[in-house]
């Protein structure tokens, strides 16, 4: 009778443990953070000056990179500057000059690549995001 109550007791504390801690690793699973994808920015200049690359998001402006005369650029774009529902407004200024151009308002999802093409008169520069 004792062997059969501890063969009991040791099925009983087995079957806790294992049920626990499949319990553990769903809870775990359903809340873990999803990554998000990141926004990658594509700039072509053909400007025959450096260019300084900005994203503007609400009133904040972050330098993201420089791009050189005649060259190009690709690096993502903060996940911080993404945060007013993905809205971002890009600026361009050339190296040298007093001359700055900023983007109409684009929207950025997770995962899209923005392509800016940078021209030697920066207000026809043109922007395309997929």
């Amino acid at each position: 009778m004792t062997v059969l109550r501890t063969m009991l007791l040791v099925i009983v504390v087995a079957s806790g443990t294992s049920c626990s801690a499949n319990k553990g690793a769903v809870e775990q699973d359903a809340f873990a953070p999803i990554a998000a994808a990141p926004v990658t920015l594509s700039v072509t200049n053909h400007n025959w000056l450096d260019v300084v690359v900005y994203v503007v998001s609400g009133t904040e402006r972050i330098r993201l990179f420089t791009v050189t005369a005649a060259g190009a650029g690709e690096m993502p774009i903060p996940p911080r500057a993404l945060q007013h529902n993905g809205e971002i407004r890009l600026l361009v200024h050339a190296v040298g000059n007093p001359t700055t151009f900023m983007s109409e308002s684009i929207v950025a999802k997770p995962g899209s690549t923005v392509e800016w093409t940078i021209e030697s008169e920066l207000r026809r520069s043109s922007l395309a995001v997929w």
